[in-house]
């Protein structure tokens, strides 16, 4: 559904609202407009209206098409080297199938995959107000016909969408917004950027499926193996001959304080079209909803994206929050009619219009849904940070409100994987809560983070265990929480460990036989240090006291991969 200005609805478009008028309904949701109704809604000075989006586009680029077929000659912005106008069998990519007249004839049914495709992903809660200018609606029309004239990034389109519906949808999702974005900054060659963002997943062609439709968070080593899409991107690219769209594949998990990959790129080294493709590329993951996720509301998604000003650019986040109409909660914003508000309150099923405080009166602002009043400018942004989601996640804890809890956990875990649900959420909270612990009860705060544990080892995949590992613990601390942790981590790095008391310690090497392991480490308390096990390297102490010294242990396991210590060493740092 989309809103149009009244002088831009067309005869048979299909209302996607009730008209209401003065607390009278004039027109029902599903009508087809006339003439005369269109006469009617004009004549009552009702500027704009909702119209259900297939119908819509059907028409309006239907109108397009026939204005185009008036034309005898093609014009300079539209025609196509030899290339972009082949239709090619994915069977065989150098058999040239379709003429420039069977592509013409073609058009229409382009435009109607053109149409479900967005019917799928431009919902008004997702794309705001993006699509009410009928000008981008023919100009994403226009390049979506163009890619799919170029016969080998029609025949890569055609494989992503068999090899992964997903994938498929938040491409076309990407290239979209992108270009929408891209056209907004006027930037040059906008037919390869627009196809860029379309192929930026591409290299997903060349991961497993299994890891691609997985239903539940990555572990470490599938997110290693999940990042080498992008140089397989690269490569496929290349390899079609279509090599000037390679770094969009390459590089749109980049980031600009250089924490992305696969190079660790900076901001100086991404050119714009780039920096656009990144945001989009995150907003589209995180709004649209997938099979093992549930999309998050775009205020709150753009929040994120605002929030981490290091890593994504802030102009493109708000040149997105302006073109879709929508703000995150907390914004000061300036008003078209002068006023200075900040917004409270954002509907996630119309963004749009949020409710405001005015910063000078305290007076509560509704943005009416005729665009009379709008945001015109952000005056500053308030962040939430990870901090803030800790505080929060802890407050509830202690709090007992295990509803709020679990909803904060969903929230603060998205995008992490299983490995950083434990060190960067569960481990500080628990450490949290036990330093605090003698100025609160906080026996309801450790019954619902136990629960919490339990509800993330649903999480964890089922992994072949290959190495065992002795853990020898005192006996009170044999069931405790940060024990508990620590198992979940060791397995997975596919490693399964045997826990004994200290009443079962038996001194000498014959340990390792009896009990098959190749390691053991001895947990005590800091004020034990007596207890000493066998000197070894292999054979360290851990604190339970000191979460960081988890770090410690891991790094003198020397059969876990050198690569994945320094993901662990990164994940240990203090991110609370």
């Amino acid at each position: 559904m989309i809103e149009k200005e009244i002088e831009d609805v067309h005869v048979g478009d299909i209302l996607g609202k009730d008209i209401i008028h003065q607390d009278i309904l004039l027109i029902k949701n599903n009508t087809p407009l006339t003439e005369r109704l269109i006469r009617q809604l004009k004549s009552r000075n009702i500027r704009r209206v909702y119209i259900k989006i297939n119908q819509s586009l059907d028409s309006e680029l239907t109108m397009h098409h026939k204005e185009n077929e008036t034309t005898t000659k093609i014009t300079d912005e539209d025609k196509q080297t030899d290339d972009e106008v082949r239709f090619i069998q994915s069977s065989n990519l150098g058999k040239r199938v379709q003429s420039k007249q069977a592509v013409s004839n073609n058009k229409r049914d382009v435009q109607t995959i053109f149409i479900q495709s967005l019917q799928k992903v431009g919902e008004e809660q997702r794309y705001g107000k993006l699509l009410n200018n009928r000008a981008n609606i023919r100009l994403l029309f226009n390049q979506y016909r163009r890619l799919h004239e170029h016969g080998v990034i029609s025949q890569l389109i055609d494989q992503l969408y068999i090899w992964d519906y997903d994938t498929y949808f938040h491409s076309f999702d990407v290239f979209i917004m992108g270009t929408i974005i891209a056209k907004a900054y006027q930037l040059n060659n906008l037919k390869n950027i627009a196809a860029g963002y379309y192929l930026h997943d591409i290299g997903k062609l060349a991961i497993d499926q299994s890891l691609i439709k997985s239903k539940k968070k990555f572990t470490l080593a599938q997110y290693e193996t999940m990042k080498e899409h992008t140089i397989k991107g690269e490569a496929i690219l290349k390899l079609k001959k279509v090599a000037h769209l390679a770094p969009f594949a390459r590089h749109h998990h980049e980031r600009l304080d250089g924490s992305g990959y696969p190079d660790q790129l900076m901001k100086h080294q991404l050119p714009l079209e780039l920096r656009i493709l990144q945001v989009v590329d995150v907003y589209s993951a995180l709004t649209l909803e997938r099979t093992y996720k549930q999309a998050r509301p775009a205020h709150e998604a753009l929040n994120i994206l605002r929030s981490d000003s290091k890593a994504y650019d802030k102009s493109v986040v708000e040149k997105l929050m302006y073109l879709l109409g929508i703000f995150p909660e907390g914004c000061s914003v300036k008003l078209s009619n002068g006023v200075d508000g900040i917004i409270t309150d954002v509907s996630q099923r119309i963004p749009q219009f949020p409710s405001l405080k005015s910063l000078k009166t305290g007076e509560v602002i509704k943005l009416p849904n005729d665009y009379s009043i709008t945001i015109e400018k952000i005056i500053e942004f308030h962040s939430t940070t990870f901090k803030n989601k800790h505080e929060a996640l802890v407050n509830r804890l202690i709090e007992g409100k295990r509803d709020q809890a679990i909803q904060l956990y969903k929230d603060y875990s998205d995008g992490l994987k299983i490995e950083e649900t434990y060190t960067r959420i569960l481990l500080p909270c628990y450490f949290r809560l036990v330093s605090i612990k003698q100025n609160h009860p906080i026996k309801q705060a450790g019954q619902i983070l136990d629960q919490l544990f339990e509800r993330q080892k649903l999480e964890t995949p089922t992994i072949k265990l290959e190495r065992e590992m002795l853990l020898i613990v005192p006996e009170e601390q044999k069931d405790s929480f940060p024990i508990r942790v620590l198992r979940q981590l060791l397995h997975l790095e596919n490693i399964d460990t045997i826990v004994l008391k200290y009443a079962r310690i038996i001194k000498g090497w014959h340990i390792f036989y009896k009990y098959g392991v190749r390691a053991a480490c001895l947990i005590i308390r800091e004020h034990e240090s007596e207890y000493h096990f066998i000197k070894d390297n292999r054979h360290i102490h851990v604190s339970t006291f000191h979460w960081n010294t988890f770090l410690t242990f891991l790094k003198q396991l020397t059969y876990i991969k050198a690569k994945r210590l320094n993901i662990y060493q990164q994940m240990f740092k203090d991110k609370t």
